[in-house]
């Protein structure tokens, strides 16, 4: 599809000043990258195997992107979202299919002019492999006029980028025609110019290596998937544990950089477990999702515990959905024997939890009720015992002071002393009192 830049490099439009036109053509650029460079996230399970079993509607990437042409950049960022489902028709056959939202906005300079963008867009991808149907996309560019570039397009058949297993080694090619309309105008000039563009596209593809790499959502394995066409080639890095690209850069057909994207965030979970539990006669299920394997199980009435595993300085990540009807603590998250502060959030059903951990293996435990007691506390035992302890000191000092003051019986001159009336006399010698330590 990168033909089609071409040709609108070559077309003469005389409305334009010549800086406006170098940022119309960058526009397009931006807008086409849109539609090849970024069709398809698409699913696989950490091993880089289908099915697309699950990429699921609302899950997101956002991607800093930049597209160079003609002097000027084009600087922003993009979010590309699984925004619903559709039945379509592909060559008269009805198709399951995502449609995929992408949105962006970002800056343009060089060559004195500078401005802003925004872009818009949509796509169909096949579920069944995440092959690009059709898409429409638009973007809007201020600099001194505003430019407005619709693109809209289809091929002959659902074009995926990438075919699984991925392995170092690996090669195909695909062949397809590609049809597209680009539509621009102006605020100084609304009446649009249409371009239609048919073309033969055969492209080649080869998974020439994979390694850990570091974008700013973290440390992934990525297999960079080089792909070559008549208009250039893309270095494309997939990653199993993102489900999309982790980075992509693009270069034309003289091996001029001409487009860059890396991953910032994103929300897809390649790995997930359902835990079912009984409380009071009902049903609930803890959810967990993650972007590690996930083994080793359990639970018991107060928490859950499983093990995470993935390549070796991957960063991972799990979310789990905690029914509140369960929760009577506060959540506390340890990796091994490590307690984490994890982000809790909470609807009116369900607490959301949500922490990252280093790779490779590693066992989590998430408490959600406090363990029960069997009696006392070991802790609150010794403290009764001292406080007991203590007012028997207490108690024996205060009655030694009081004997000590006590004053002595009265002498009877003529006689030994007598006891007192009321008295008895003792049958053998008081005991001594506790004496203070």
């Amino acid at each position: 599809m990168f033909s089609y830049l071409t040709k609108v490099k070559n077309k003469t439009i005389s409305f334009f000043h010549v800086r406006t036109f170098a940022s119309l053509q960058l526009v397009v650029l931006a807008l086409l990258s849109l539609v090849v460079f970024n069709p398809s996230p698409s699913s696989a399970r950490p091993d880089a195997q289908a099915p697309y079993s699950t990429i699921t509607v609302g899950d997101w990437w956002s991607y800093s992107t930049t597209n160079y042409a003609s002097g000027l950049t084009l600087t922003g960022s993009m979010t590309e979202t699984i925004a619903g489902s559709a039945t379509i028709l592909v060559n008269g056959i009805s198709t399951d299919s995502y449609r995929l939202v992408v949105t962006g906005t970002g800056t343009i300079s060089g060559l004195g002019v500078t401005g802003t963008f925004t872009e818009s867009g949509s796509l169909y991808l096949r579920k069944s492999d995440m092959g690009a149907i059709n898409g429409t996309a638009t973007i809007v560019e201020t600099a001194g006029i505003v430019v407005t570039v619709i693109v809209s397009g289809h091929n002959t058949i659902p074009v995926a980028p990438y075919k699984f297993p991925l392995a170092i080694g690996n090669s195909w090619s695909t062949s397809y025609t590609d049809n597209t309309t680009i539509t621009q105008y102006t605020s100084v000039n609304p009446t649009p110019v249409v371009t239609n563009n048919v073309t033969q596209v055969t492209r080649s593809y080869s998974v020439v290596s994979s390694s850990i790499m570091t974008v700013g959502a973290g440390s992934f394995e990525g297999y960079d998937v080089h792909s070559t066409d008549s208009s250039g080639s893309t270095d494309d890095y997939y990653s199993p544990q993102v489900e999309n690209s982790l980075k992509m850069l693009s270069y034309d057909s003289k091996g001029s950089l001409t487009a860059s994207q890396s991953l910032t965030a994103f929300n897809a979970w390649p790995y997930g477990w359902s835990i079912p539990t009984t409380i009071n006669n009902s049903n609930y299920h803890i959810q967990i999702e993650s972007d590690a394997t996930i083994a080793n199980g359990a639970k018991n009435s107060t928490s859950i515990t499983f093990q995470v595993t993935g390549p070796d300085s991957v960063s991972g990540r799990a979310n789990v959905t905690i029914p509140i009807v369960l929760n009577s603590t506060s959540i506390k998250v340890f990796v091994d024997t490590n307690s984490i502060i994890p982000t809790v959030t909470k609807n009116s059903t369900d607490f959301f939890v949500y922490f990252t951990f280093g790779l490779s293996t590693h066992t989590i435990t998430l408490q959600y009720a406090p363990p029960p007691t069997a009696g006392l506390p070991l802790t609150t035992i010794l403290l009764i015992l001292g406080a007991v302890a203590a007012i028997i000191i207490v108690t024996a000092i205060t009655l030694l002071l009081r004997s000590k003051k006590k004053p002595p019986p009265t002498q009877v001159a003529s006689g030994p002393s007598q006891p007192p009336p009321s008295e008895e006399p003792p049958s053998q010698p008081p005991s001594p009192l506790p004496q203070t330590p």
